[in-house]
């Protein structure tokens, strides 16, 4: 509740009209906005986690409060911009916006807006290109399947143990097989992906000379194993895709 309180007030600042405002206290005006954007970072967090399926970088210092709305006499709603990020500050640099509304009992998300760089757009179709061709490779219609990729897989197994062991067979593709394929500034494979229906799964990747990989999994008392792996010619990839993706 003191936070919410703290929201409230500085929100309540910054929509004053600002003709009460003299030059010389734009300072206090930016150190309140900063303010803001630190208590709202929580939820910021939250929102970037659960858009992306694992934590995302981004940094407070270039997150903006575009917008301050008053909706009634104790609420609030306020549009944030941050900017993600991967590995060292690096790219892809995607926009995400979130509109929250600040009430004196909660803060609610109304709406989350992405905007992703061409870095990730290339990123995506990399993805989708290299998982279409494994999928023809061994005649694989996945689309009622969950689909998780590395960070997201790594992301679920620290909150949910059944989903330990595979993070683990993943780690050990990664670590094992594709990190030695890996070329530096660009690499041209990408880490397994898991597909997960019920207690039957997959993990695909493809090698750095274009073989497709199926690994078939299933879970028995509640542990997921590999009963089955096969690989199969496939397309050899571009060295389109940074190396630290």
């Amino acid at each position: 509740m003191k936070k919410i309180a703290t929201l409230m007030t500085i929100v309540t600042i910054l929509i004053m009209p600002s003709k009460i405002y003299a030059q010389s206290e734009q300072a206090d005006e930016k150190l309140i906005t900063d303010t803001l954007i630190t208590i709202l970072n929580p939820f910021i967090e939250k929102e970037i986690d659960h858009y992306y399926g694992y934590p995302k970088q981004y940094g407070l210092y270039d997150a903006n409060i575009l917008n301050v709305i008053r909706e009634s006499q104790f609420s609030f709603r306020v549009n944030v911009q941050v900017t993600t990020f991967e590995h060292a500050h690096s790219p892809p640099y995607s926009k995400e916006i979130i509109t929250f509304e600040i009430s004196p009992t909660d803060v609610n998300t109304l709406h989350y807006k992405h905007e992703a760089d061409n870095v990730e757009k290339a990123i995506d179709a990399f993805y989708r290109t290299t998982l279409s061709d494994i999928q023809q490779s061994f005649n694989l219609n996945l689309a009622s399947f969950i689909s998780y990729r590395y960070n997201q897989l790594q992301y679920k197994a620290e909150i949910n143990n059944e989903m330990k062991p595979l993070a683990t067979i993943a780690d050990e593709i990664a670590n094992n097989i594709l990190f030695p394929e890996r070329k530096i500034p660009y690499k041209n494979v990408v880490d397994p992906v898991t597909f997960i229906k019920d207690n039957t799964g997959y993990m695909l990747f493809k090698r750095g000379d274009g073989t497709n990989v199926s690994y078939q999994l299933q879970k028995k008392d509640g542990t997921w194993t590999v009963i089955n792996k096969a690989s199969k010619p496939g397309k050899k990839m571009q060295h389109q895709l940074p190396w630290y993706i």
